[in-house]
């Protein structure tokens, strides 16, 4: 693996969504068994949050 260099992005709604589920997928790429989260658990959590909203 290449260094990266960090750097803080400020996101909201569907970019935040895809940026949290593109950096799981390259976390659990480089060690499949670190992190507590799925990269699909964020997709999860965003549609039980769209879902709560429309039934208001």
């Amino acid at each position: 693996m290449t260094d990266a260099e960090l750097h803080e992005v400020d996101l909201a709604g569907r970019d935040a969504l895809d940026a949290v589920t593109d950096l799981l997928l390259r976390a659990r790429s480089d060690d499949p068994m670190a992190g507590l989260y799925e990269a699909a658990d964020p997709q999860w959590w965003w549609k039980d949050q769209d879902d709560l909203a429309s039934s208001r």
